[in-house]
C-alpha cells in the first residue's frame, strides 16, 4: 500500500518533467554543409492537401534526398519545411513540422500553405 501512494504521484511528477522534452526542436549537426537542393517538379495538388518540398536528410553518416509529396491539410496548422542553417561552421537540420496558425516557427518564407488559405 505504502509503495502505491508513493510511486503514483512519482510518475505523474515524471510525466509532467518529460513533457517539455517532448515539445523541444530537435535536430542533427553535421560539419560539411548539405548537396545542393534537386530541382523537383511540383505536382497538382488534390483538393484538401498541401505539397511539402523535398530536402536533404542526414542518415547513416551521409545525405540522403529526401522526395517532396502531398500531405493532407491540417484545419488550423501551416507545415514549416525542414531547414538547414550553419552555426559556427557545423550544419544543423530542423525537421518539417506542423505548427498552429497562432505559432511562428522560422517566419513566414518557411510556411507552406495553399494559395487560398
Amino acid at each position: 500500500m505504502l509503495k502505491s501512494k508513493f510511486l503514483s504521484p512519482l510518475v505523474i511528477t515524471l510525466g509532467f518533467v518529460a513533457l517539455p522534452a517532448l515539445s523541444e526542436i530537435r535536430y542533427v549537426e553535421v560539419a560539411a554543409p548539405p548537396p545542393a537542393a534537386v530541382v523537383e517538379v511540383t505536382p497538382v495538388v488534390p483538393e484538401g492537401y498541401v505539397w511539402t518540398p523535398g530536402y536533404w536528410d542526414y542518415r547513416d553518416n551521409s545525405y540522403a534526398w529526401v522526395n517532396g509529396r502531398s500531405e493532407p491539410l491540417r484545419p488550423g496548422y501551416h507545415y514549416v519545411t525542414p531547414r538547414w542553417e550553419e552555426n559556427d561552421g557545423r550544419w544543423r537540420i530542423y525537421q518539417g513540422q506542423w505548427v498552429k496558425n497562432d505559432e511562428e516557427h522560422g517566419g513566414l518564407r518557411k510556411r507552406v500553405r495553399r494559395d487560398d488559405d
